[in-house]
């Protein structure tokens, strides 16, 4: 039998706060979006439709682990930063979002500055600072550095999927 939205909340929420989990209801509606392929909308107009089996397995999973501690930007690979979606994985650490003062500072120093900045990220994880100062100052190039072969490929992953890593004017150079 398949679970209903309102009632998988409910459950989790009561798991996760158990758990000493901050924002246990916040967590456990975004966990339930991402298993289910839902939108938060979806849960305040349809709370009484169902999950399928599947979707409901994942999702149990999901807050187990939540419950233990793991953020929920590991337990579904990515995390939003400045508007930008990075995936995560365990060789970066996540996005932060006061972070986001190394760009707010990186663009009032920027802008508007010299015609073609050129930026240096060394320790680029998931490329989250360098990317998004690509993405804001179109005409900038950058080159991203890390220590970790690993951090290396995710943050290259990211710039493909946001549209960053090239034309080789605008690449995104990676090494090790």
């Amino acid at each position: 039998m398949a679970d209903r939205i309102d009632a998988l909340i409910a459950e989790a929420t009561e798991a996760l706060r158990g758990a000493g989990v901050a924002d246990a209801a916040t967590d456990a509606r975004i966990l339930l979006c991402a298993a289910a392929g839902l939108g938060r909308l979806d849960l305040l107009t349809r709370p009484d439709a169902s999950v399928s089996v599947a979707d409901a397995t994942r999702y149990r999973d999901w807050i187990s682990r939540r419950a233990l501690r793991e953020p929920v930007s590991r337990i579904l690979a990515r995390r939003e930063f400045r508007s930008l979606e990075f995936e995560v994985t365990p060789d970066t650490l996540d996005p932060r979002p006061d972070s986001e003062t190394l760009v707010e500072l990186a663009l009032d120093l920027l802008l508007p500055g010299p015609p073609a900045p050129r930026i240096l990220d060394l320790g680029t994880g998931t490329g989250c600072l360098l990317l998004s100062l690509l993405h804001e100052i179109p005409v900038a190039t950058g080159v991203g550095t890390d220590i970790s072969p690993g951090a290396c490929a995710v943050a290259r992953r990211n710039a493909d999927r946001l549209g960053l890593a090239g034309p080789p004017s605008r690449s995104m150079a990676l090494s090790i």
